[in-house]
């Protein structure tokens, strides 16, 4: 049984937290130099590892060499204590891996008790805070976008660094006020903050700052409430992003697209846009006019619908095939134009269609082609209407006239010869067939002086090629009398002929023409009436 003096008090028996009872040993000068315990707890037995037993009768000095680890100063606490003091510390026990709030006080003359109240999981939890607290303190610090706290009021109480990067240095804390700080025009803003306090909605919004032009910033901003526990307001969190080169890109993209519109509207042809899933984009007024489709009311339709004023029905057409062009299905499309062209990925056509300009009909060159953005992916595509019919109406009469005309010169009784520039074979009539000995099919593309072989009568040389003289000269050429034309079997005969120049819309010189006759009769005639005279 306990001794009344070294009975521990019957409230720190049942304590949960360690506790031990000790008795000051003094010098001869009054000052205390060690503790003898007395007493101690169970708990004080669990934390120390060693029964009670072992415990009480040892001095401090014998308890720190007896528990590795253990040597908190205990003397340190002793003068505060015995003058009727409480002195607290917090203390690692590394033994337990464990800390300790130690209080001690003194509670009867020479006689103080220690109490040892387990802190840990307070101390980790505390750790755990301050970290958080230091994570949330770094990233506010070092955020890439301004961060402004401001009070019910609309006080800056915080901004971090890139808040004054953006804003300038300014004044934190109460009577600075958000809006004045962050100057005109901040109208918007001001709206903002009174709908974030008042309604506690989130606020979003983009503007500049701090007014447009080419050298001010373009801001995002985001203004959330900050709630108590109770739910109610106790500030608003402004976060400031600085996404200015990210709204110029937007601005160049949308003035390239004003661009792209202003040069599909002003195209001389008709012209149409679809994107991937074949709706109009683009519809320009050269369109209205073929179709007499106005343009809003053709932007946004799918599913063919573009097809109808040009061809009475809902089918794909050659934008639809420019699209198609690596799916299965493009064979099939393809059979719809009677003449497709391919140029890479460029489709070229040519269709005549009845319905454009009012039932008038057209006739179209059709070229569409793919359209790309900036991966490499398909889009959408575009289709051109070039209105072809006129130039068309004029080839059909250049060809008609041609024809008439060749069929004329077919039919004169002279040979005739025509030549290109340089004096090859283009043309050539029956009688020049005849009388040089060579066909068309044969003479086309020759050297004029292969296929007409022309002498002197007098002397048998070789006579100048008169349409070289005619290229040579650009007038018009007579050859002498006494000229044979030798036959390509050999044969000759008097010819009389003569060359001129063909020339262009320019006056140039496109090739020659050469008419000749057989002279044989008259000659032979000739030479009898001068014979008999």
């Amino acid at each position: 049984m306990k001794s009344e003096a070294s009975a521990m008090p019957s409230f720190m028996e049942k304590l949960p937290d360690a506790c031990a009872i000790l008795e000051v040993l003094w010098d001869s000068n009054s000052h205390p130099i060690d503790f003898i315990i007395l007493e101690v707890n169970p708990s004080f037995e669990a934390i120390a590892d060693l029964p009670r037993e072992e415990l009480t009768g040892k001095t401090i000095s014998q308890l720190n060499s007896l528990l590795s680890g253990f040597s908190w100063d205990w003397l340190s606490s002793a003068p505060s204590a015995l003058k009727g003091g409480n002195t607290s510390a917090h203390y690692y026990f590394a033994l337990k891996n464990k800390w300790y709030d130690i209080n001690v006080f003194s509670y009867e003359p020479s006689r103080l008790a220690a109490v040892f109240h387990d802190i840990t999981q307070l101390k980790q939890e505390n750790q755990s805070l301050q970290e958080s607290q230091d994570w949330y303190s770094d990233v506010f610090k070092k955020a890439p976008i301004g961060i402004v706290f401001v009070d019910p009021q609309g006080n800056i109480i915080r901004s971090n660094s890139r808040a004054l990067e953006i804003y300038g240095p300014h004044p934190q804390g109460p009577e600075n006020k958000v809006v004045n700080v962050y100057k005109p025009p901040f109208t918007r803003a001001a709206e903002a903050l009174e709908i974030c306090m008042g309604k506690k909605e989130v606020q979003i919004f983009e503007d500049y700052y701090p007014s447009p032009g080419p050298d001010s910033l373009y801001l995002r901003y985001r203004m959330n409430p900050k709630y108590d526990e109770n739910g109610e307001i106790t500030g608003i969190i402004i976060s400031v992003e600085d996404v200015t080169e990210r709204h110029q890109a937007q601005e160049k993209l949308q003035e390239a697209h004003r661009q792209l519109e202003q040069i599909i509207e002003h195209l001389p042809d008709a012209a149409i846009v679809i994107n991937k899933l074949g709706q109009v984009l683009f519809w320009n007024r050269e369109m209205e006019k073929l179709t007499g489709i106005p343009q809003e009311q053709m932007i946004g339709k799918g599913k063919f619908e573009y097809a109808l004023p040009l061809y009475g029905e809902r089918r794909p057409v050659l934008i639809d095939l420019a699209l198609a062009q690596d799916k299965p299905d493009y064979s099939r499309l393809k059979r719809n134009y009677d003449f497709i062209r391919q140029e890479q990925d460029l489709l070229i056509a040519e269709i005549y269609v009845p319905l454009v300009y009012n039932g008038r009909g057209a006739h179209l060159l059709c070229s569409a082609s793919k359209l790309y953005d900036n991966h490499g992916q398909s889009m959408g595509a575009i289709e051109i209407f070039h209105d072809i019919s006129e130039g068309r109406n004029l080839r059909n009469m250049l060809f008609y006239e041609k024809e008439q005309f060749k069929t004329t010169l077919l039919s004169i009784g002279d040979g005739f010869i025509s030549t290109d520039r340089q004096g090859r074979v283009v043309l050539m009539n029956q009688i020049a067939e005849f009388l040089t000995g060579w066909s068309q099919e044969e003479a086309q593309g020759r050297p004029l002086e292969e296929v007409f072989h022309i002498v002197n009568e007098l002397n048998g040389e070789r006579c100048e090629n008169p349409i070289q003289q005619v290229l040579n000269t650009g007038e018009i050429v007579e050859l002498d009398d006494n000229i044979i034309l030798i036959s390509r079997d050999g044969s000759g005969r008097p010819i009389e002929d003569s060359a001129a120049p063909i020339r262009d819309e320019q006056g140039e010189i496109n090739g020659v023409v050469l008419v000749f006759r057989d002279f044989t009769a008259r000659k032979e005639k000739l030479a009898r009436i001068e014979y008999l005279s």
